[in-house]
């Protein structure tokens, strides 16, 4: 069994930062809008990764959508 697909669980501050990032915020917008360090924000971000199997933002996204931890918006 691939490991990319055994943890569907997603923290929900990993959670949030994917929706940010979905929204097109940068890491640095991420940051000011959760109140948290830049560097804590690209630690959730590469967590959420490994988490998702992917190594992109978009490929993360559109992973995180496909599994139902985060809601598409449409557009």
């Amino acid at each position: 069994m691939s490991l990319k697909y055994i943890n569907y669980y997603m923290p929900p501050r990993e959670k949030q930062i994917l929706e940010l990032i979905a929204d097109g915020k940068t890491n640095r917008q991420i940051g000011a809008a959760l109140n948290i360090s830049t560097n804590t924000v690209k630690n959730s971000v590469s967590r959420a990764f490994i988490r998702l199997g992917v190594e992109s933002r978009a490929h993360a996204v559109a992973v995180a959508i496909a599994r139902g931890l985060i809601k598409h918006k449409g557009g």
